[in-house]
């Protein structure tokens, strides 16, 4: 895996609102500081899976094809009006105290559950044995790099006082490596409103990012349990782990530097499909 990429995607979306009179979405994309405007049909792309995806106003569940679990979102509840930007705030300032603080990528972290393996070792019968590690993450007003993972993530967050995007390419590394295009033809941008708790629950192996909705704001804070740390791992990146020194960008594999270029271009994600979330 690389962990040396630096370049930020600039393809935030900013605004998201649906016509009523037809069946597009406008979306507003910063690249450079200038503002382009972009319309995407209403989609009915059917993934490799050829299962559509389900939603209801407060749920959405993303087939990703290839044996992989869905991508599933859940808007969990929602708060005052403005009332979790201090939270937001506060527990961005709180994480950068921990001991296991990171910063890489755009993405802050700390390790706040370490996984526990009984002489150093995959021992599962062991009572001592468990691969679950909790880290907590924020996003403030940059995007997190478009990357992977291996193994699952489930994760709890609060958005910011400006709402979040959540963003997914359904499609392979290989995919990604051999045909650019793929990446963007099967990307999903999911919009987050502002003051909400919600879910996510997805395979780390997914492309994703994610963004402000308005980079006057903060995105997001959240806790992420990664179900099995050592999940896909071997070599260095196992013995790391094992050894209890794991950390997010330790285990981030950016996207495809050719991906990384193309995500600066304005017409990027015109293929995207929207969805907007309650």
């Amino acid at each position: 895996m690389q962990t040396g990429f630096r370049q930020a995607s600039l393809c935030a979306c900013s605004q998201i609102e649906t016509k009523c009179s037809q069946i597009w979405y406008c979306a507003q994309f910063i690249n450079n500081g200038l503002i382009v405007a972009h319309h995407f049909k209403e989609s009915e792309i059917m993934l490799s899976s050829q299962l559509p995806y389900q939603r209801t106003n407060n749920f959405v569940s993303i087939p990703s094809g290839h044996q992989r679990l869905p991508v599933e979102i859940a808007i969990i509840g929602q708060f005052p009006a403005g009332s979790t930007q201090h939270f937001v705030e506060h527990a961005f300032a709180q994480q950068a105290q921990h001991p296991e603080f990171v910063e890489e990528f755009y993405e802050s972290s700390a390790l706040i559950g370490k996984p526990s393996f009984p002489a150093g070792g995959l021992q599962s019968g062991h009572p001592g044995y468990d691969p679950t590690a909790m880290y907590t993450f924020g996003i403030d007003t940059r995007d997190l790099i478009f990357h992977r993972h291996c193994g699952h993530r489930a994760i709890i967050g609060i958005a910011g006082a400006k709402g979040c995007i959540l963003r997914f390419s359904m499609c392979t590394p290989e995919e990604a490596e051999h045909d650019p295009q793929a990446f963007f033809d099967q990307l999903f941008v999911i919009t987050i409103p502002a003051d909400r708790m919600f879910s996510l629950r997805f395979n780390g192996t997914i492309y994703h990012q994610f963004s402000p909705i308005n980079s006057t704001d903060k995105a997001f804070f959240a806790v992420s349990v990664h179900t099995d740390e050592t999940y896909g791992l071997s070599g260095e990146l196992l013995e790391k782990v094992l050894a209890r020194q794991g950390s997010i960008p330790l285990l981030t594999e950016p996207a495809p530097e050719r991906i990384q270029q193309l995500l600066l271009e304005p017409d990027a994600c015109q293929n995207a499909t929207i969805i907007h979330m309650d």
